[in-house]
């Protein structure tokens, strides 16, 4: 809250009336509006930029701080305008730290893991974690996870009213990614959401994969203002001409960026509509790549001037979400949040400046992070099922006297989220359709893990090319329910087993040895510090692996294969979904 004490000093400062609490020293400042820069200290009263140039007299008193850059650049620490937390696994205070060492500050997200387990108390929780810590959130309200409600089991009841009250929450800037295909056919209680937060003021960026002309109109006419599902330079053309501002996306499953800069790189004024994303990005990859920081540095290294790229990651995301006025430039009445690098083009993070406060130099946490409040018991890890599993719980029943069926399978590859729609003809063997390693067509199955219903949904897949045991999985979109891959129905019982012991994570059977991690929170992050828990996840990558998989980021793609509001299919305890026809589908084509 700024209050008008705070203005006045600030005011008085800018004057030189005044000693200022903070003053960034002798670098260059990139001004994202000019697009050049000039040699200039940042001048800072209490949270905020209040001028920037010289260093007046009465500016510097006994108690101001510095921070000396005279080799470097200073530019507003970065923004992520579309970024799912659970990708990370990194519980809120972890997530936070670790952002921090790549300069950015601020995320929109939807906390979507906490609402679909717990509803809207865990997201309460979660958004009053990130305010401890010092993470800025532009909170965007899960309804893409309320639109698809019937078609598996939440742990938490979806209703139109809590979404209704998220919507009034200070921390909320609109509605996140209502799916365009799921919405085209809705006529009912998301309309009515989309109403209350358009009329309310807030936002509603967008996800509109394959869909052409006449949908993409009704999806632009019903409120959709961005889209961060573009894979080619066409799709960016296409929305842009219907006002869709485009988001480049870089995640660990869904790395496009370099596939779409042509089109921003061959229209340089496009670029002022465009934002770079991250959507989903892995432990790993965080870690080793960066998030926001390794996104401008790729953009740089494919074409796009240092400046523009860095636009993408500030102003522009800023604008979009209706914050510059305190958010996304090195200007005065700015919050002071600032990032400081030895080279636009290499863009490695040096300092990082927070609220006034220095938190990051020489590429070095600085400060630590405030010691948050922990988590209420309600969003610990659990895997509720009716009984323990057996093989036979895994059976794929046919008609009776069938020798052979054609079913369809889920085609999994690297490098996207959208599957295949593949068919297979598999062998029926005592009235039970088994996994065919051989042609790498494997049992997947979605158990209901929050109410113990017993309800399972079982399918095939492809991609995955496992050659022996089972993994399961509490990372499992939308519903976070457990799903079990494997290539045998012994492993993927005992696979199940052990999670129901756990509660949550991922698990990896392979004849007796068995690699597990434990996720303790809604059975989606975990609250151990960002290098081990990156270290966990390559553990438990490579454990998969060691099955034969050949897919560069396996828990992803896993996770992404119960999906049903991207094509082509999606599996929960309920069947098998086609997105295409947004209809459940039998598994099985044919049987002979």
């Amino acid at each position: 809250m700024v209050t008008s004490t705070d203005l006045r000093r600030g005011m008085h400062v800018a004057l030189g009336d005044a000693p200022a609490d903070l003053i960034v020293r002798g670098g260059q400042v990139v001004n994202v509006f000019t697009g050049d820069m000039s040699l200039a200290n940042v001048i800072i009263s209490q949270d905020r930029i209040v001028a920037v140039g010289p260093i007046r007299d009465g500016m510097a008193g006994p108690q101001t701080r510095y921070l000396d850059v005279h080799d470097a650049y200073v530019v507003p620490a970065l923004i992520d305008p579309h970024f799912h937390a659970g990708g990370t696994h990194l519980a809120v205070a972890q997530l936070t730290e670790a952002l921090l060492q790549h300069g950015t500050t601020t995320i929109a997200t939807d906390f979507q893991e906490f609402y679909v387990v717990t509803g809207t108390p865990g997201v309460r929780a979660a958004l009053d974690e990130a305010a401890r810590v010092g993470l800025r959130v532009l909170y965007m309200v899960p309804v893409h996870m309320f639109m698809v409600r019937n078609l598996g089991t939440a742990g938490a009841a979806m209703e139109q009213a809590p979404l209704m009250e998220m919507l009034t929450w200070p921390e909320t800037m609109g509605i996140n990614e209502p799916p365009a295909a799921n919405l085209i056919q809705e006529n009912g209680e998301t309309i009515e959401i989309i109403a209350a937060a358009l009329s309310a003021g807030k936002l509603f960026p967008g996800h509109a994969v394959g869909i052409t002309d006449e949908d993409l109109d009704a999806y632009a006419a019903v409120g959709a203002s961005s889209c961060h599902e573009s894979a080619t330079p066409d799709q960016i053309i296409l929305k842009l001409r219907r006002g869709l501002k485009p988001w480049l996306r870089h995640g660990s499953a869904a790395p496009d960026l370099v596939n779409v800069l042509p089109a921003v790189r061959a229209h340089p004024d496009w670029m002022r509509w465009t934002c770079l994303c991250s959507d989903e990005v892995d432990p790993a990859d965080l870690y080793q790549k960066g998030g926001m920081d390794f996104k401008v540095r790729l953009a740089v290294e494919n074409g796009i001037a240092p400046i523009d790229a860095i636009r993408m990651a500030t102003i522009n995301p800023a604008e979009y979400y209706r914050v510059d006025d305190r958010l996304g430039s090195v200007s005065p009445g700015k919050l002071a949040d600032l990032v400081v690098t030895e080279s636009l083009s290499e863009f490695q993070v040096r300092d990082v400046v927070v609220g006034g406060r220095v938190m990051m130099s020489q590429r070095r946490l600085t400060t630590s992070l405030p010691q948050g409040g922990g988590y209420p018991d309600f969003v610990r890890s659990q895997t509720i099922l009716r009984n323990a599993m057996n093989a036979g719980d895994f059976d794929f029943h046919v008609p009776t006297g069938a020798n052979r069926v054609r079913v369809r399978v889920i085609g999994v590859a690297d490098g996207t989220l959208v599957s295949q729609p593949l068919e297979a003809d598999l062998p029926v063997v005592n009235g039970s359709v088994e996994s065919d390693i051989t042609r790498d067509v494997l049992k997947l199955a979605v158990i209901d893990r929050h109410t113990g219903s017993g309800r399972i949904g079982l399918s095939f897949t492809s991609g995955f090319r496992l050659q022996r045991g089972a993994v399961s999985t509490t990372y499992c979109h939308p519903f976070y329910q457990l799903l079990v891959l494997g290539t045998n129905d012994a492993d993927m019982a005992r696979a199940a087993n052990i999670m129901r012991e756990i509660g949550g994570g991922i698990v990896v059977v392979d004849g007796e040895n068995v690699e597990q991690w434990e996720l303790s929170l809604v059975g989606i992050y975990t609250a151990a510090p960002f290098a081990d828990a990156q270290r966990e996840f390559l553990r438990i990558n490579q454990a998969i692996r060691d099955l034969g998989c050949p897919l560069k980021a396996p828990v992803l793609a896993l996770s992404f294969v119960a999906l049903q509001t991207i094509p082509t299919y999606g599996l929960s305890d309920k069947g098998l979904f086609d997105a295409r026809v947004q209809g459940f589908v039998s598994p099985v084509l044919s049987a002979e």
